[in-house]
């Protein structure tokens, strides 16, 4: 147990509730056992996943087989570290899995993308990632894109970091996640038009005031 002198903070948590720091380490290995389960386990890894991300729960734990304390202030280091210690994924397999999820992905980029100990703040990934699941191996692409720009992901971590609100009228599909950032004024109200001389005019008319008009008349 002298490891865990080294860490007054855990030694701190560990006295107060040593159940729940035991109870962390029992979600980890849930949720490694079902990341390594491939298909059989993509059901439970969101719910796994959010659990944990739950007050920090992955900053502190007692691991089981060893008794040893552990802790991570490190996010992309925890998930990347081998086991025990660490959750030993892959960042892009469980970043795809829970791509759908847009309040758990908004969480998650903001732990993982440009986080501290994330040697490519930008997000490209430059490496070929691989994931044995039932044997198989599933080669990930050399580059992925940072959540930048006008992109979803960028509109969730704004939303959730911004609006709440918002972001929980995405998730009950009342709104889109540009129309979300749109009303929280992130980004500019946009119009498609057809290259068709009607058609354009009419959209224009609804959504243009007559003032408007005559300006943009002026302007032609």
């Amino acid at each position: 147990m002298d490891q865990l002198r080294e860490n007054d903070t855990f030694v701190t948590s560990l006295r107060s509730d040593p159940v729940n720091m035991r109870l962390n380490d029992d979600l980890v290995s849930s949720l490694r056992e079902a990341l390594s389960r491939g298909e059989g386990g993509l059901r439970s890894i969101p719910l796994l996943l959010a659990k944990l991300l739950d007050e920090d729960r992955w900053k502190s734990r007692i691991v089981a087989q060893t008794n040893a304390g552990c802790t991570y202030s490190d996010f992309n280091k925890f998930v990347t570290d081998p086991p025990l210690d660490g959750l030993g994924a892959n960042l892009n397999f469980i970043r795809n899995i829970i791509k759908d999820n847009p309040t758990l992905l908004a969480k998650w980029d903001s732990l993982t993308v440009g986080g501290p100990g994330n040697p490519n703040p930008s997000g490209n990934n430059q490496y070929t990632y691989k994931e044995v699941i039932d044997n198989n191996i599933i080669n990930y692409p050399t580059t992925r894109n940072s959540p930048v720009g006008t992109s979803k992901q960028k509109g969730l971590r704004e939303l959730s970091q911004k609006r709440s609100d918002l972001l929980e009228r995405v998730e009950r599909g009342e709104l889109s996640v540009h129309r979300a950032n749109v009303e929280a004024g992130f980004r500019p109200r946009t119009l498609t038009i057809r290259l068709e001389v009607d058609a354009a005019a009419s959209a224009l008319k609804r959504h243009f005031s007559q003032e408007d008009l005559q300006r943009l008349k002026g302007l032609l």
